[in-house]
């Protein structure tokens, strides 16, 4: 690898002795001691305690390579050894009998240039010298890398105004020839600057040091995650920026029925409202649902900040749970899911019989019939006297409705006997109506926009307990709880807007005392966002040198 002028660095001496006139040195940076390498000598093969570097062997006077990695010709050295001293003693005796391992900590000198450093170290034992030399790279060629690590809010890769630096990014920048890795961090204002020696390298931006700066944990790279560039000239500077963006996917999805209940048979309408409460555009919209299957939307597409209001019709016969879900494409062609849910009561009107046995003889064959129901549902045929029995029958009911029932009977002689019992039931239509409209249609950025909710009571029974919600302003003031048939009134709440808005308001009412109606309705408010802009203007087209000039500039 390359070490610049000035940096501090720490050789390790191995001193092998062989037998009592051989000595094996070796000289590298920083070697793994834990690792052993096989050396051959004189026709036997040792391990030797080395990463990688060579080996003299002094029958033949070749050097060996102990390690497929060899050092690079290129290197020379630029430190200054004097006065080793070895540590302990070079035993004379078995092969391996001591190997010494040592540090020697040298700084490189700071006017060192791309030149060939010659300093060696000499080891003397019995009158035999070995000599071994540190090998560092000091290049000629340096250049200065800077560039800024910036939030990407338009996701186009490029820094413009108003997107500003990330602090404390950590880029890791590795030399592909030399697998060397240098590092540096972005400062307060997302801007970072190194120099490294002339090569090419690949350029990693460590997406995990943005999240504390972000407060994100989805972080995406709108540069190249991984960027290689070749560094080839002296005193150079290339700009390399990175760009990273939170990702905040996000919509919201509801589901309401118009009301929580219907009567058997009835068509009811589910509303399905989509807001888009991300910061990324969401595109081809999707809603399907289980219970209801011809869903109608006004369009597909969502951008930041807007919503839509869809809607969908189905015939129940039973009480029902639809589930829907909603799916839709974000700006990098994922595709994301909602799901929501709701449930609808179906009312059976019941019809009730109490038959009871007023005579003095027991009763059997009991039977009862209805002429606008059917069957009713009796739980025995057999009645003693004074004794009663209740039963019941279901039906559908569109109208209002006389009904007559018949019940029959056996006394013990196999007379017959019978009785009969009429019954009215209204056949009431509750039903009320939401029309909300903002004052205002377009208004400036922040300004307040005052909602009015137009609410009537359409069906023909009077509603009590009303309240109106806004999922866009709170509270809705209304002048009253109750409404009679025909009676109208009007409701209101003022709040302030810094988007483009739809707003869905739902009104509630009570029938009967016991059932639940609903209504909603939506509307749309355009926010025209803060602007400015600046001419620049001079007093003069064209002047003298050194003549005076006035720029006017109109904001």
């Amino acid at each position: 690898s390359a070490y610049a002028p000035g940096s501090n660095i720490s050789y390790c001496i191995v001193i092998i002795n062989l037998d009592n006139n051989k000595i094996v040195s070796l000289l590298d940076v920083l070697p793994n001691t834990t690792q052993y390498k096989t050396l051959v000598w004189n026709g036997s093969q040792y391990n030797v305690p080395a990463e990688y570097g060579t080996i003299l062997d002094y029958n033949n006077s070749a050097t060996k390579v102990i390690q497929g990695k060899a050092i690079l010709p290129d290197w020379a050295h630029a430190a200054n050894w004097s006065n080793i001293s070895v540590p302990g003693n070079l035993d004379t005796g078995n092969l391996f009998d001591t190997v010494t391992i040592f540090n020697i900590n040298v700084t490189i000198s700071e006017d060192a240039q791309d030149d060939v450093y010659v300093n060696m170290a000499n080891i003397s034992y019995e009158n035999k010298t070995e000599t071994v030399a540190g090998k560092i790279r000091v290049p000629a060629c340096w250049s200065k890398i800077n560039g800024s690590i910036f939030e990407d809010l338009n996701n186009n890769g490029i820094p413009v105004e108003g997107e500003y630096g990330i602090t404390n990014g950590r880029i890791e920048i590795t030399n592909i020839m030399t697998n060397k890795i240098y590092e540096t961090y972005a400062d307060s204002a997302g801007k970072y600057e190194i120099f490294i020696p002339c090569g090419n390298y690949t350029f990693f931006l460590d997406i995990q040091s943005l999240n504390a700066t972000l407060q994100c944990n989805n972080i995406i790279n709108t540069t190249p995650l991984n960027a290689t560039a070749g560094i080839t000239d002296d005193n150079a500077s290339y700009e390399i920026n990175f760009g990273a963006k939170c990702r905040c996917i996000n919509f919201s999805f509801e589901m309401f029925p118009e009301t929580d209940y219907v009567i058997y048979g009835s068509n009811i309408t589910y509303y399905y409202h989509i807001s888009n409460t991300g910061c990324e555009n969401l595109t081809q919209t999707n809603i399907t649902g289980d219970k209801c299957q011809t869903i109608n939307c006004p369009k597909d597409n969502l951008a930041v900040g807007e919503s839509m209001l869809c809607n969908c019709s189905s015939l129940l016969t039973s009480d029902t749970t639809n589930t829907a879900n909603v799916t839709a494409m974000n700006d990098y062609n994922e595709t994301i899911t909602r799901t929501s849910s709701a449930f609808v009561k179906v009312i059976f009107p019941s019809y009730y019989y109490d038959v009871k046995n007023t005579g003095d003889v027991n009763l059997s064959d009991i039977k009862v019939t209805d002429d606008k129901c059917a069957p009713v549902i009796c739980l025995k045929d057999k009645l003693e006297t004074n004794e009663s029995l209740l039963c019941k029958c279901i039906t559908i009911l569109n109208q209002s409705t006389y009904n007559t029932a018949i019940v029959t009977a056996k006394a013990p002689d196999n007379i017959g006997i019978s009785a009969n019992a009429s019954a009215f039931v209204k056949v009431v239509h509750p039903n009320i109506t939401i029309n909300v409209t903002p004052n205002l249609t377009q208004i400036s950025y922040g300004e307040s926009v005052t909602y009015k909710y137009e609410i009537k009571n359409t069906g023909d029974i009077n509603l009590t307990n009303l309240n109106v919600s806004d999922n866009k302003c709170a509270p809705v003031i209304c002048p009253k709880s109750t409404l009679a048939i025909n009676e109208s009134m009007v409701c209101n709440c003022t709040t302030a807007i810094t988007q483009d808005t739809i707003n869905n308001a739902t009104v509630e009412a009570l029938a009967l005392n016991e059932y639940i109606i609903t209504s909603s309705n939506s509307s749309y408010v355009d926010v025209v966002g803060p602007s400015v802009s600046l001419i620049a203007m001079s007093g003069k087209q064209e002047i003298e040198k050194g003549e005076n000039v006035t720029f006017y500039y109109n904001i």
